[in-house]
């Protein structure tokens, strides 16, 4: 069941694309928004990195786009301690009236979820992608993750595993 549209910060999509699960995000929905800062971070400074190709071709097939916040004050309040990816991306799913965002950093997610916004993260989409009928192994893709220096506690880890 593919839902509206959904708001993504940088970490998953640069997640996904290591494991080579970012059309996950074209089957689950309808449409994936981001900043323009993430943009910038993923595809113009990581443009040799894992993601920034893959996050191109996304665009270009129109099932991702690149969206400018129009509120840069709201914006500049959160980065601290946000990034300006994951400032970007609060205020631009506030800004589209869009409920939910992909975030994986814990103060972000907090932050988001303070304003009123349904958080998911990487972890949380290949469990979608699973309940969907795609075949993840759950615990092979989070060695993957961490061994590429993603941080994901045990406790979360086990959680998931259950």
């Amino acid at each position: 069941m593919r839902k509206e549209t959904i708001v993504s910060n940088a970490s998953p999509l640069i997640g996904l694309c290591i494991l080579r699960k970012l059309d996950l995000l074209k089957s689950l929905y309808n449409e994936v928004l981001i900043p323009q800062a993430v943009y910038r971070e993923v595809v113009v400074d990581g443009a040799e990195d894992p993601g920034a190709e893959e996050v191109k071709r996304a665009i270009e097939e129109g099932w991702m786009r690149v969206l400018t916040v129009k509120d840069k004050v709201a914006v500049t309040a959160l980065m601290d301690p946000l990034s300006d990816g994951e400032a970007e991306t609060i205020i631009l799913a506030l800004e589209k009236d869009i409920p939910q965002v992909i975030i994986d950093e814990k103060a972000a997610r907090k932050k988001a979820e303070i304003m009123g916004l349904e958080v998911i993260g990487t972890l949380g989409i290949l469990l979608l992608g699973m309940l969907e009928g795609v075949p993840i192994d759950m615990k092979k893709e989070i060695n993957r993750l961490r061994k590429e220096g993603f941080r994901i506690s045990n406790e979360l880890c086990n959680k998931i595993l259950k």
